[in-house]
Order: structure tokens, then sequence, then C-alpha cells
């Protein structure tokens, strides 16, 4: 079995078998240099969305461009873009509170479109690694530097879209 053929069966035998693929395509014997999936919040069992205008918050799920995100490698090892495949903009940090997550064009040298995806959660690769979560009463998407509670609210599953 050639190489390329290789990395289809271990990605079909990993999707079958429902398992996430959240640490990185690599932990999973996949070395693609991009895959895309969908971003289920665990508290509020909404999906990261987002529109033209950059806005990102969290709605309920239903299977649409908007809600799938292409994942690529970032600047450093383990930190990564996140590209929604609608918008063709980029996940970008902007500080904690209400708009502190946006999309943007891709900014090739900013740390703030970096990102860490693992342990159920999506961190900022700046130097202070904020989480992602999901505001419960407003469906806004925001970055802590403290804990999440419930904590559910700032854990994400990651799923093949």
């Amino acid at each position: 079995m050639n190489e390329h053929m290789r990395r289809i069966a271990v990605a079909a035998i990993a999707v079958a078998a429902g398992l996430s693929l959240a640490a990185g395509p690599a932990s999973a014997g996949i070395t693609s240099a991009s895959w895309t999936v969908k971003f289920t919040n665990r508290g509020s069992n909404h999906c990261l969305d987002s529109n033209k205008k950059g806005d990102v918050y969290s709605i309920a799920c239903n299977d649409r461009n908007y809600q799938r995100w292409i994942i690529e490698p970032g600047l450093r090892s383990g930190w990564y873009f996140i590209r929604n495949k609608k918008t063709g903009r980029y996940l970008e940090e902007r500080g904690t509170g209400s708009n502190g997550v946006v999309t943007r064009p891709l900014s090739v040298k900013s740390v703030n479109q970096n990102w860490s995806i693992g342990d159920s959660r999506i961190r900022s690769a700046t130097s202070l690694k904020p989480t992602l979560y999901d505001e419960k009463s407003t469906k806004d998407i925001r970055l802590t530097f403290g804990s999440v509670n419930p904590v559910q609210y700032g854990q994400w599953i990651q799923e093949a879209a």
C-alpha cells in the first residue's frame, strides 16, 4: 500500500471509530497539510459559526459551510490557522470580552491568527494562551484567561466535516 493510500485508510478508520482528531492529524497518523472540521460546544451544543462581516458566534448546528472550519499549519509546530470554509476568513484573537474573537483575511505573520487545538480546548497561540469559550447567555464567542464556569462552555468537540 502506498503512503497516500495508507493515510486515507488511517483517516477513514479514525472517523469510523469516532476518534477525536483534536490534537491534530499527526497524532492520528495523518500527515495532510489541512483538514476540515465542525466545532460543537460541549456546554451549549451549538456550533462555532461566522459570517462575511467577520462576526464569530455560536448557533444551532446546521451543517452549512459557515460552520465548517479548515485547519491549516500555523507559524510554529502545534499552532494552526483556523479558516472559515464559506468566507475564507481566519479566526483571530482581538482580546477578551465581547468581539474578542473575529475572522479576518490571513495575516501570515500574525500570532493572533494562530491557535492550539487539543484537550477539548481551542487556545490562542499568543503568549498568554486564553481559551475560546461560548458565552452561554449571548452565544458570543469570547476568550478568557481564567476558568470557564461551567467548564463545558470552554470545551469543543471537533468532528470531521
